[in-house]
């Protein structure tokens, strides 16, 4: 093994200080690079240009139930701002727990500085007055009930949704969606549906009032058999009918008024001639 001579070791710590010397250097350089970017930066989003100063500034697009004017009212933003302290993700939040909103999102755009707002709306099927009060209220096709107030731009009651339930109840949201998709796809005309007794759902339909029951896996059944029995109007006078029991969708019952008794529908062509005139 070769000695290193004295020449050799002074080079060497030569070169080791070089080193040390540029990698100090190049530390400083970063530090005041990274340092200069921090300043410049909060230099930049602190100037007048980052600010949303006036309403003007936030876009909303995708209501069409709800105002624009109420929309910036439950945001309630304080002006001016700064771009960089809204939270989108608190005003989307703050929206679609405080409003019949389904759905929000809210972006930051730098150019210019703007704020936008897209929601998607609980679109109303229903008018739904609350069991045991007069509240009223509409109805989306998820369950959720919201006060008739918080849709600002429902002025008339041509805008209303044609079918009116009475005695819904909160808890029963789910059996609303069943309920409600059946009724949908039904070619009967349902325009109302009476829900204060929860042992007896109410239909209004056209050849009458329909007697349902509580048990909600029938009422497929049950607004079938009813599509059979459009032609009664045909054969009874409607006025005469107090109410159509379907609480066996097979054996449906026709409920005559002024204590006329009741017959079966599959029977009533053998009944008509007894029928009161």
């Amino acid at each position: 093994m070769q000695a290193v001579s004295a020449h050799q070791l002074r080079k060497r710590r030569k070169e080791l200080r070089q080193r040390r010397r540029i990698k100090f250097f190049q530390a400083i350089w970063r530090s005041l690079f990274m340092g200069s970017m921090t300043v410049g930066t909060f230099w930049v989003v602190n100037q007048p240009n980052w600010i949303i100063q006036k309403q003007n500034q936030i876009a909303v697009e995708g209501n069409e139930y709800l105002s624009e004017d109420a929309i910036f009212d439950l945001l309630a933003v304080d002006y001016p701002k700064l771009l960089w302290d809204f939270e989108p993700q608190a005003m989307a939040q703050t929206l679609q727990t405080s409003a019949p909103i389904a759905k929000a999102e809210v972006t930051r755009k730098l150019i210019p500085p703007s704020l936008s707002i897209t929601v998607e709306e609980r679109k109303p099927i229903a008018m739904a007055t609350l069991a045991g009060t007069e509240q009223q209220g509409l109805l989306d096709q998820t369950g959720v009930w919201m006060p008739t107030d918080k849709f600002t731009l429902i002025d008339n009651k041509e805008a209303l949704p044609k079918l009116k339930i009475t005695g819904f109840r909160k808890e029963e949201g789910q059996t609303w969606v069943n309920i409600y998709e059946h009724i949908n796809q039904s070619s009967v005309a349902i325009s109302q549906m009476d829900w204060a007794n929860p042992k007896n759902l109410v239909l209004t339909s056209p050849i009458g009032q329909v007697y349902c029951g509580n048990d909600p896996q029938q009422l497929l059944a049950q607004l079938s058999t009813l599509e059979q029995m459009q032609n009664l109007k045909e054969h009874i006078a409607l006025e005469e009918i107090a109410y159509i029991d379907l609480l066996n969708p097979e054996q449906p019952m026709i409920q005559l008024k002024n204590n006329a008794g009741a017959i079966a529908y599959k029977n009533y062509f053998d009944t008509l001639s007894s029928l009161p005139r």
